[in-house]
Order: C-alpha cells, then sequence, then structure tokens
C-alpha cells in the first residue's frame, strides 16, 4: 500500500549529511518517521531493543544497532556514533523507574557526544484536560494517572539533564495520533467496529477529539531536528491537527462508513456508570472491552501482569478473549472512565507555541489525513481477510 505525501515546507537537505537514530521505529510513529526519511533519500539507523519486532521494517535496507537503554555504557557507545537521535519508545511493560532510568542514560549520552536529542512524550502529560484551551503551561495530570505520570517524569528528568549539561532537546506532546498503523487511533476503533457495537455517550456528539495525522507528527519532529530554539524557551511543545471541530461520534461514524458497518450507538452516560458498578456486568463487559478493566485496581492489577507476558502467549489469550466474548451475549463496547470523560471533553489542545519556535504548522487537514487513513483500512482489512 503507498501512502501519498502531501508536500511539506520541511527542507530535507538540512539532515541529508547528518547521522540519524530512530528509537522505537518497530512502532507506529517511529516506523512512520523511518518511512518518510526514507523516502527522502536519508537512511537513519534503527536502535533496537531487540530483533523480535523488526519484521514491519523488513521492505527496506537498514543498519540497526542493538542497545539496552539501561546500561549507561552500552548507551553512550552506541548515541556516541551519531549528529541526531529521534526517541520514539515507550515500554508499556516497564515500571517507572526502569523507563527513567533508560532516558536520564540516553540523555547524558546525547549531552556527552553533542547529540539533537528528539523526544515524544504526550498531551496524556495533561489529562483529564480541564481549560477551554491547552497550553505548556495547563495542569500536569496526577500520579494515579500512570501513562501520563510516567511522561511526565521522564519530561521532568529530560529537562534536569538539558539544564545541568546544556544539550540540544525538543519535547513534543502530540494529541490524538490517527493514520495508517494507529493501534490507538485507527485499528482499535475500527476492530471494535466490525467486531461489535460501539456505545458512545451522547455528549460525544459534541465533544471536542484532538486529532493529529501521523505525518504531520513526524514533520514536527523532523522539522524539530534542525531548527534553531531560542535557548531562553522550555523546549516542550504540544502539537495537534488544525481542526477544533471533530467530535467522538463523527470520528467513529466516519470510521464506520469506510468500513460500512453500522455506526456507534449513544447510551445516557448514567446508565453506562451504573452497570459499570455492578462488579458481575462489569467483568462480563471488561472481557469484552478489556481497556475497561483499567477501572477497578483488581482487575488493572491482573491486566498489568499479563502486558509482561511473552507476545505469543499474549497473542494467544487475545483469541481465547475474543472466543470467550461471543459467548457473553451481545458484543457491545461500553467505554471505560477515561473513554467517558473523553466524550464530553470541551478543551481544544493549542499549537501555537510549537508553530512559532519550530516554524511548522500541521498541514494535513481531518478530511485529508480520513482520506489517507481510508485507504490504508481499506487494504488492512482486505489483506487480513
Amino acid at each position: 500500500m503507498k501512502i501519498v505525501i502531501i508536500k511539506s515546507m520541511i527542507n530535507f537537505n538540512s539532515i541529508k549529511d547528518k547521522k540519524i537514530a530512530i528509537i522505537g521505529a518497530t512502532g507506529f510513529v517511529g516506523g512512520r518517521l523511518f518511512e518518510i526519511l526514507k523516502e527522502n533519500q536519508i537512511s537513519p539507523t534503527i536502535i533496537l531493543r531487540h530483533y523480535k519486532n523488526a519484521s514491519m521494517l523488513s521492505r527496506y535496507e537498514y543498519e540497526d544497532l542493538i542497545c539496552n537503554l539501561n546500561d549507561e555504557n552500552q548507551t553512550n557507545e552506541v548515541i556516541s556514533n551519531f549528529d541526531i537521535c529521534f526517541n520514539c519508545a515507550h515500554d508499556f511493560t516497564a515500571d517507572q523507574e526502569n523507563m527513567v532510568n533508560a532516558i536520564e542514560n540516553l540523555a547524558i549520552a546525547c549531552a556527552k557526544n553533542n547529540v539533537n536529542l528528539i523526544h515524544l512524550s504526550s498531551v496524556a502529560v495533561h489529562e483529564p484536560l480541564k481549560d477551554s484551551t491547552i497550553d505548556e503551561k495547563s495542569d500536569i495530570c496526577l500520579k494515579s494517572n500512570f501513562y501520563g505520570y510516567t511522561k511526565y517524569l521522564i519530561e521532568k528528568k529530560l529537562l534536569d539533564i538539558k539544564k545541568s549539561m546544556k544539550f540540544n532537546l525538543v519535547i513534543l506532546r502530540p494529541t490524538n495520533i490517527y493514520g495508517p498503523f494507529s493501534g490507538a487511533w485507527t485499528i482499535g476503533p475500527c476492530d471494535k467496529l466490525i467486531n461489535g457495537k460501539v456505545a458512545l455517550t451522547n455528549q460525544s456528539k459534541n465533544s471536542i477529539n484532538n486529532l493529529i495525522y501521523i505525518d504531520d507528527v513526524c514533520n514536527y519532529m523532523i522539522k524539530s531536528s534542525f531548527v534553531e530554539i531560542d535557548k531562553n524557551i522550555e523546549p516542550i511543545f504540544l502539537i495537534n491537527g488544525p481542526d477544533n471541530n471533530i467530535s467522538w461520534s463523527e470520528f467513529y461514524k466516519n470510521y464506520s462508513s469506510i468500513l460500512s458497518v453500522n455506526k456507534p450507538i449513544y447510551i445516557d452516560e448514567a446508565q453506562i456508570v451504573k452497570n459499570n458498578k455492578n462488579f458481575l456486568k462489569f467483568l462480563i463487559n471488561g472481557i469484552k472491552n478489556v481497556s475497561m478493566l483499567q477501572d477497578n485496581f483488581i482487575t488493572a492489577y491482573l491486566i498489568s501482569l499479563l502486558k509482561k507476558l511473552p507476545n505469543s502467549m499474549k497473542s494467544k489469550l487475545k483469541i481465547y478473549q475474543k472466543n470467550l466474548s461471543s459467548k457473553l451475549g451481545e458484543i457491545i463496547f461500553y467505554p471505560n472512565n477515561k473513554e467517558i470523560l473523553d466524550y464530553k471533553n470541551q478543551s481544544y489542545v493549542s499549537s501555537q507555541k510549537a508553530e512559532l519556535h519550530l516554524d511548522y504548522k500541521s498541514i494535513y487537514s481531518y478530511e485529508n489525513g480520513l482520506k489517507e487513513t481510508s485507504s490504508f483500512i481499506d487494504w488492512y482489512y482486505e489483506r487480513s481477510n
């Protein structure tokens, strides 16, 4: 499948002679970043923890290096070979201490070797979104938000090292990234629409879903690697797409139209919350929609243990879970607590600081991004069948 790229304002000549490393190229964002660089005759080196997830890149010729970021000496040796390092990785199976330790080793290595570090964080640092407009000074999430607070701790460590060792650092906080191969905001929603009914709250019809297309995220990262940033500016930048009027309801309805399946159904939020208070119903609905199990500390703990299993075992469990779901009655994917909050979100995430200091503005409107995503969905699900 070929992705059509809208012409951007990026001058790739600025980094053609640079030695570039990507950490996390086997994932969604890092993989697309790798493709865009290759399409522009730039050959980055891939830094891997292990080889088992590298099959997605096999159609390209590339160099790779194995590196355990928790090993300080090994990290310094590997990073010393480069001018620019893009870090797109996030280990969902690791604890906070290990992740912060790994980023500390990476930052120190970049500082020692004069390597520009572009680090991908997340808008989750600010969740739940509260103000009408979210900017870099908006409230930070609570410690109970494990993902968002881990991202915040990593950012804090990077800033501390930048302050003490003076190196080039840019931290990007993207909003909801959709597009080809997006597990969270393309494949995940489509799988639900195909396999059952997706339940939304009535508030979702008037909500704001802050969406950014994958190529805009990658373009922001590339631009960050060579643009001059005022040293008095804290190098943290929220990045969002150009549309501020796309609701969660419209988002799911658009996907259902592309897939030619049933549109989402709407259920009163109070009824969903009431159902979830019945532990047996909660458990049954959670088996159908595993993300719901994060709402209960017992089931959340079990899920955290399952995430640490080998991928082969997790694949078998997913098949078992899918088979069991069909025996538990009609498949309705009720929203979890986070999704309930998302569906009544009225906050718009501003990219104003990024546009000003990184000299880039998202060029993929939701309409254009959805066209690219539609082509991917047709290809992906035809292949799957």
